[in-house]
């Protein structure tokens, strides 16, 4: 079953809410060796905050009409390409070696940096096509509302994280 959009800003703030303390009330309870302890594919639950952080930044960036790569750190070729895994890789790359408090921090500030953008908008400009944000975006997801941009690397993306982070969580040694 598809997941339904938000029909109005207020309910996507508060879908965002709600998935946002599902993943604090995960991140919560753990202490730092558990953080950033390498999961099975290699992914700490830090490498999982600071990729949440990087797509949350680049909804940032779309919203300001600034490209979304480039606000990630992503090479714009790269980024042409258009190969998520790929960029992905290069998220992981250039974010594993940061320490955790700074990977947190930026966590939370990225994070109110989109809520104070989507305070100022309107439920008008939810449904505002993606193009109207990016004008050099093309395809037919460029004609999309920018909503769908907005639910995917918010709260749906948390939820698939907060999957993976469990699987980490549920790998751990007990003590």
């Amino acid at each position: 079953m598809e997941t339904p959009s938000p029909k109005n800003k207020q309910e996507l703030l508060d879908w965002i809410r709600a998935g946002r303390e599902r993943l604090e009330g995960m991140l919560a309870g753990l202490s730092e060796a558990q953080m950033v302890m390498p999961g099975p594919e290699g992914w700490s639950i830090k490498d999982h905050v600071a990729h949440l952080t990087a797509w949350e930044l680049s909804m940032v960036a779309l919203l300001q009409s600034r490209p979304r790569y480039a606000a990630m750190g992503v090479p714009a070729e790269l980024a042409a390409a258009g190969n998520v895994d790929a960029i992905n890789n290069v998220l992981f790359e250039t974010q594993k070696s940061r320490p955790l408090p700074e990977v947190l921090a930026d966590f939370r500030r990225t994070h109110q940096e989109l809520l104070a953008a989507l305070v100022r908008m309107s439920d008008e400009d939810l449904f505002r096509p993606y193009r109207y944000y990016q004008p050099e975006a093309s395809g037919d997801n460029a004609g999309q509302p920018v909503v769908l941009w907005l639910a995917g690397d918010t709260y749906e993306h948390y939820a698939e994280h907060l999957e993976w982070m469990q699987a980490i969580i549920d790998q751990m040694p007990r003590l």
